[in-house]
């Protein structure tokens, strides 16, 4: 084996198994083998050599698995395409390639002309989504940042960049051994009709609706609009989005001094208006946590130190919990729901644990983890104020004392 491909099968292993991007798999790799920090232009695989690796090492080591995977992605890619087919997707990644790992995310592209109508689009369609920014262009092009929307389809972990026009019209041709880097619905259609024969069979009905490739003008509905034109549509949905957030001010908002909590930090606030489900798939309100001192642990089954902490987190729940009813702990899972259940099998935990997929990560941001790294642990006090924040694992006797404070001051 050269040098390039035990790279490459370092590197695919390290993707598959900890979620890394080709980049620091590649430079971890590099470490793992004894090169040097910085090794030589050309020395390392390039992406379509780690692909060539990722497909072996998933079919070695997963194959029924990447199977399920794949078809459940793609399904969940067609019918988000088809949501947004007024805004000519494009998809990427591990739906388009084929090549899903645990870890992996659905990553649609559109023109970043539309961004804003996209925007507002989403909300009209009841889809949580969330605003955020992504270092290198989210992998094209160059710059420095660009503009994303982050949110969940299917339990599916969900990125929409946005691109110049330019960028993704050059992407969608095929200039690598891989192919094109980016294609439009029908193209994936036409994919998956070569790579998986049996995805179209009536016991694996993909949820598409409307097939975007042969609905008329009328089915679709508008195309998007020209630059510096924005549909009458659109500004109406600005406007009821307007009209309900100052009728809330006015109503509820005159109320909310009334309600336990009062002076809660608006980040807490936030959490406080989730409702996520549970490790078996059961809606959980967290509203139910308002007026408690609460630990809100940000976890994921992928995070190694996570999981480490979480039996001393559980143990201390327990031991304080029974004698304190006024406290609480809450795990927010930033993963999908079924590598969340299968932990929670393997290791049960004794306090509750609710899968958020990416917004939980928005939350954690809005709480202070300006990092974006896990774990993340905050203590809220009764009255809605974060009173200590730790990035890393937590130390059990010190959360322990922070906790037992608070409780006493609480009296």
């Amino acid at each position: 084996m050269t040098l390039r491909r035990e790279l490459a099968a370092v590197a695919a292993a390290l993707v598959a198994d900890s979620g890394l991007d080709y980049g620091a798999a590649k430079r971890r790799a590099a470490r793992q083998l004894g090169l040097a920090e910085s090794p030589p232009r050309g020395s390392l695989p390039d992406n379509d050599e780690i692909d060539e690796a990722l497909r072996e090492h998933l079919d070695l080591f997963d194959a029924e698995g990447h199977t399920q995977r794949r078809r459940t992605i793609r399904a969940a890619a067609l019918e988000l395409m088809q949501r947004l087919a007024h805004w000519a997707p494009w998809v990427t990644g591990a739906a388009w390639k084929g090549l899903v790992t645990e870890h992996a995310l659905l990553h649609l592209q559109i023109d970043a002309d539309h961004g804003k109508e996209l925007a507002i689009d989403l909300i009209n369609q009841g889809l949580n989504f969330e605003a955020t920014e992504l270092n290198g262009g989210g992998g094209g092009g160059g710059r420095a940042r660009a503009e994303a929307l982050i949110g969940q389809w299917r339990d599916w972990p969900v990125l929409i960049a946005l691109h110049p026009h330019h960028e993704l019209r050059s992407g969608s041709r095929e200039e690598t051994a891989g192919g094109a880097e980016r294609a439009h619905r029908q193209q994936l259609l036409e994919r998956i009709r070569q790579d998986d024969p049996d995805f179209f069979s009536n016991d694996q009905p993909p949820r598409t609706g409307i097939d975007a490739s042969r609905a008329t003008p009328s089915a679709l509905g508008p195309r998007p609009p020209s630059r510096g034109q924005i549909q009458p549509r659109l500004l109406i949905g600005v406007a009821l989005v307007v009209v309900f957030l100052l009728g809330l001010a006015a109503s509820g908002g005159a109320l909310w001094w009334q309600r336990p909590g009062a002076s809660a930090e608006p980040a807490v606030q936030t959490l406080w208006a989730q409702q996520w489900p549970d490790e078996k798939g059961q809606a959980q309100a967290l509203q139910g946590l308002r007026g408690k001192l609460t630990v809100v642990n940000f976890w994921a089954t992928w995070c190694a130190p996570c999981v480490a902490e979480m039996p001393a987190l559980s143990a201390l729940y327990t031991e304080l919990s029974q004698a304190n009813p006024n406290l609480a702990f809450v795990g927010i899972a930033i993963d999908r729901a079924d590598q969340v259940a299968a932990f929670s099998e393997r290791t049960p935990v004794r306090y509750p644990i609710v899968v958020a997929g990416a917004p939980g990560s928005a939350l954690a941001r809005e709480l202070g983890n300006d990092a974006s790294a896990l774990p993340f642990t905050v203590i809220i006090d009764r009255e809605g104020k974060v009173v200590a924040r730790t990035l890393g694992v937590v130390d059990p006797p010190s959360l322990r004392a922070q906790l037992l404070a608070q409780l006493e001051k609480a009296k």
